[in-house]
């Protein structure tokens, strides 16, 4: 990692590369037979739970190895600071065209999706209708699933801009879902970076992971997966605080829960750049932007980082494909200009174009 064409090694929880050591909800929701705004255009999407379906076979049973898309800040408006998002929106164009060929098992989207802030209301209305309408284009037999980041909430999330999120983007700000037989938690790491006025929500947020995490144990899948927008680290699990991570007390406790579960890899973004480690068995990774791409300008762990020349392009700007097999997990980043040709989970999982 690291490398914007790099390959992970692909070592599974068994044989991990040394490395230093380093809440549910009692709001009321409606039924469960009520539905939420689609975030694919008009087709509607999961009920209001914190376990949603996005399998159309059982999503427990184990069937085989498959391959699956991860992409991050998209995030509609940040190359001109919100006053259009005409650049952004054309890489997801192209990003969407590509998912369609390579037909993963499925397609999330590990934060940022727009660049405007919850209080900036018509503009992140207009971002938010621009994203949806081209994940319309997403084929419907793909599923697609969003994590929201901190600018779709606020950098200090309120019970408001949450419940703003989960009405315009169609599913919880956290939630569990079932793929192929391996476990998928979808966190709202924004609670774990400053819950300052949603103190009652990372509560009930941090003692619902931690539940999540002992039925794991018990459910034993071929694999748990956890998917954020900021990640608990960097490069290494004992490195300090900053803009860029968790802050090293929610970190160390999350990361030693997340060990003990047997979660093999948590997949995260907000970085814009292709970051990540180990902590012991557990591989986080970090996947630069469908968007900008942006560099830092001092300290690689905070700001600022250096908005005067983003880099935004189909030569830069990609997404991660993802291959999951019975003994481990592994994955890729490809620019969009260079993406595989085609996904194959039971041999070499990309076939690269010549």
């Amino acid at each position: 990692l690291g490398c914007p064409d790099g390959e992970s090694p692909g070592l599974t929880s068994r044989n991990p590369p040394p490395m230093p050591t380093t809440r549910s909800r009692k709001r009321k929701s409606p039924s469960v037979d009520a539905e939420l705004p689609s975030t694919r255009g008009g087709r509607k999407s999961s009920r209001i739970s914190r376990e949603i379906n996005v399998d159309s076979d059982d999503g427990r049973q184990w069937k085989g190895p498959f391959c699956f898309a991860q992409l991050a800040d998209t995030q509609l408006g940040c190359l001109t600071g919100d006053e259009s998002f005409e650049e952004e929106l054309n890489m997801m164009e192209i990003a969407v065209a590509q998912l369609n060929k390579l037909s993963p098992k499925f397609v999330i989207v590990c934060g940022d999706m727009v660049n405007a802030f919850p209080n900036q209301v018509k503009k992140q209305d207009a971002q938010i209708a621009a994203y949806k309408k081209a994940m319309s284009k997403l084929n419907k037999k793909i599923p697609a699933v969003c994590v929201c980041g901190n600018h779709d909430i606020g950098n200090k999330p309120t019970r408001a801009t949450i419940k703003r999120y989960e009405e315009k983007f169609g599913n919880p700000d956290y939630f569990t879902f079932w793929i192929g037989g391996v476990k998928c938690i979808v966190i709202n790491s924004s609670l774990y970076k400053d819950s300052s006025l949603a103190k009652d929500l990372a509560t009930d947020h941090d003692r619902w992971l931690m539940s999540e995490l002992k039925r794991s144990k018990i459910e034993k899948p071929k694999h748990t997966l956890v998917f954020a927008h900021i990640p608990p680290f960097i490069n290494k699990p004992d490195e300090p605080d900053g803009y860029f991570n968790w802050d090293q007390n929610s970190r160390s406790r999350v990361l030693s829960a997340l060990k003990a579960a047997n979660v093999t890899t948590m997949f995260c973004g907000h970085y814009h750049r292709n970051a990540g480690g180990w902590d012991e068995s557990l591989e986080v990774v970090i996947t630069s932007a469908v968007g900008c791409q942006l560099k830092a300008r001092g300290d690689p762990l905070g700001l600022p980082v250096d908005f005067t020349n983003p880099a935004l392009g189909k030569d830069v700007s990609g997404f991660r494909v993802v291959r999951v097999r019975e003994g481990d997990v592994r994955h890729k980043w490809f620019v969009l200009e260079k993406m595989p040709v085609k996904m194959d989970a039971n041999s070499k999982f990309w076939t690269e174009k010549k």
